[in-house]
């Protein structure tokens, strides 16, 4: 498993820079945080700020 960073998100993830300053506000708010992700599965795991671990 490989942790998230803004430099990835924005080059790799996001689909336009109006896209990834909306995840920015929303991460900043505390609403979501990414918590992990696998690039081989896919897989992409969000963590409920309320809920953390």
């Amino acid at each position: 498993m490989e942790f998230l960073d803004k430099t990835f998100i924005k080059s790799k993830i996001a689909d336009s820079t109006a896209i990834f300053q909306r995840g920015v506000r929303i991460y900043n708010n505390g609403a979501y945080y990414c918590r992990e992700f696998d690039p081989e599965s896919g897989r992409f795991e969000y963590g409920d700020a309320r809920k953390r671990c």
